[in-house]
């Protein structure tokens, strides 16, 4: 009954998760003890605010999901609602390796990045081979400066085989015809191998941007996107 690998919950741990109360303190807490292997529950229609950035550091095999839905529907899907000031980033995954996150939503607001992965802290762990799958990314306010994934924007090391997956990126704002930032972004040359298949983007303004790294495509939707791929695009492979 002890076992710190059982599923917990972001609710058994103080987060209120109304969408109106600042849950930031609460669900930190929550992965400041989550241990290597364990994983975070989330319930349908929970909607948690937050006011400052989530860290995730030297983690592996842990598991974020809520219930078994697809990303393309975002209806009743558990949801991240950023609170902050403008120009934040909510959550950032530092040395996170092998996990996995799932079946829920975010909305940026007027927040820079949904999902950082990134390597600039101490640790042993390599960010790779995490599984993000059937998240739904909403597009926010009218940010030109908006990202829904930037991984390893400012850093070095090999952050390689992440996979993106049955995700959907909603980039449209209130005023329809508006486009929005950009879906993924790749920043250091130590990118490696980023699989992005089976996605479903709407309302973007840019879909892979490539600073630097490789990747490969397969199989997306693209609707409404001004550029599908932008920069160092040699590995791209769109089936």
């Amino acid at each position: 009954d002890n076992d710190p690998r059982l599923p917990i919950t972001l609710r058994a741990n103080g987060a209120k998760r109304d969408g109106g109360t600042d849950d930031t303190a609460a669900i930190q807490a929550v992965f400041n003890s989550l241990p290597n292997d364990g994983t975070i529950l989330l319930a349908a229609g929970q909607n948690c605010k937050i006011t400052s950035t989530i860290q995730i550091y030297n983690r592996a095999n842990i598991t974020v999901m809520g219930p078994g839905v697809n990303g393309n529907d975002s209806t009743g899907t558990p949801a991240f609602t950023w609170g902050g000031a403008a120009g934040g980033t909510m959550f950032d995954l530092g040395r996170v390796r092998s996990s996995r996150f799932a079946n829920f939503t975010l909305n940026p607001v007027n927040a820079n990045v949904s999902m950082l992965v990134e390597q600039n802290i101490g640790g042993g762990f390599l960010s790779s081979d995490n599984l993000f799958e059937n998240l739904n990314f909403q597009g926010g306010t009218n940010n030109a400066s908006y990202i829904a994934i930037d991984i390893d924007n400012v850093s070095q090391a090999n952050n390689e085989w992440h996979r993106i997956i049955h995700c959907a990126f909603e980039g449209f704002t209130q005023t329809y015809g508006s486009r929005v930032g950009t879906v993924l972004y790749l920043g250091h040359a130590n990118v490696k191998q980023v699989i992005f298949e089976n996605n479903m983007v709407f309302g973007f303004s840019t879909g892979i941007n490539v600073n630097a790294g490789s990747f490969r495509a397969k199989t997306n939707r693209w609707f409404s996107v001004d550029t599908i791929y932008k920069g160092s695009i040699s590995d791209a492979v769109e089936v």
